[in-house]
């Protein structure tokens, strides 16, 4: 059985940022496509950052990052429309 490689935990701030900097204008582009307005864009890239930085260490190096983050900001979304209709 392949052991699956993780990151070190610590700190991996600088990295993750010179990641998820290229990244930056294509999902605010997505995230103002899924909550129709700037601030609620500006809201999304904020959660879905503040948990891919929570969880990098966890991100295998062999998978491709923008996916992971694209995944996460779509669950995001969705996990807080959910959130909102169940108030409603």
């Amino acid at each position: 059985m392949k052991k699956l490689t993780t990151l070190p935990c610590g700190n991996e701030q600088d990295d993750f940022t010179k990641r998820a900097l290229p990244f930056q204008k294509r999902f605010y582009r997505t995230a103002l496509i899924l909550t129709k307005s700037p601030l609620g864009a500006e809201q999304l890239l904020l959660r879905t950052s503040s948990y891919a930085k929570e969880k990098y260490c966890q991100f295998n190096p062999h998978t491709n990052f923008g996916v992971w983050l694209s995944q996460r900001l779509l669950a995001e979304h969705l996990e807080r429309r959910i959130n909102k209709s169940d108030i409603s």
